[in-house]
């Protein structure tokens, strides 16, 4: 019974966002110069996953492909933290700075292996057999 509550709340945790952070959108980041919204997931959040599929280092070892995720994984925690922290554009809803933080690495990892293997299964080259 533990497990399935366990499970229920993480699957409760990923779809229905994050407890504890809130976001404030849309942001109108440069309200004059643009006049459209600007805002981190449509162009900063894109453009690192594309450059973590771009430079995954397939054909190396464990230790360089577990670094290759810690690498891009903190990128995105980080540039969280810091745009929650001096900005308006996130605002973290409760708990301690190093639940955040270990709640960010957490649900980013699972993002970033969740969505690698669906880039790697998707653009897998399968053999036909020819008859």
């Amino acid at each position: 019974m533990l497990i399935i509550r366990s499970l229920v709340l993480v699957i409760r945790h990923f779809f229905a966002g994050s407890i504890y952070l809130s976001s404030a959108l849309p942001i109108r980041e440069f309200q004059r110069a643009t006049e459209v919204n600007f805002v981190p997931q449509f162009i900063f959040y894109p453009m690192l996953f594309t450059w973590f599929i771009l430079l995954f280092p397939d054909k190396r070892s464990l230790f360089t492909k577990i670094m290759h995720y810690i690498l891009f994984v903190s990128i995105m925690v980080w540039f969280i933290y810091f745009t929650a922290k001096y900005s308006d554009i996130y605002k973290f809803l409760g708990g301690t700075e190093f639940s955040r933080l270990a709640n960010g690495y957490v649900r980013n990892f699972l993002q970033f292996a969740g969505c690698h293997l669906y880039i790697s299964w998707f653009f897998k080259k399968e053999i036909v057999a020819e008859e």
